[in-house]
């Protein structure tokens, strides 16, 4: 899935847990921008599988214009997906 500000690889897994795998290039930022926007797309995360009773696979790359973005932006990016899923 693609999103103004992500775009979203998501699969089943066997596991009793689910994995996230971050993707920012150096092309978004310095450290100090690529570091921010991972620790925003963690913490969108806790708060998207809150309460997933499913198990999954995550891969999130960033693009560019998620450096414009906030933790409600990219929750709301997330949460996008769990309407995909539930439907």
């Amino acid at each position: 899935m693609s999103s103004y500000y992500l775009v979203i690889y998501a699969r089943p897994n066997e596991l009793n847990c689910n994995r996230l795998g971050l993707s920012v290039s150096k092309k978004i930022g310095n450290a100090v921008v690529r570091n921010r926007i991972k620790r925003l797309l963690r913490e969108a995360m806790r708060n998207f599988l809150y309460g997933w009773p499913f198990f999954y696979d995550f891969v999130i790359v960033a693009k560019k214009t998620s450096v414009q973005g906030t933790l409600d932006d990219l929750v709301k990016e997330l949460n996008k997906i769990k309407d995909i899923r539930t439907a």
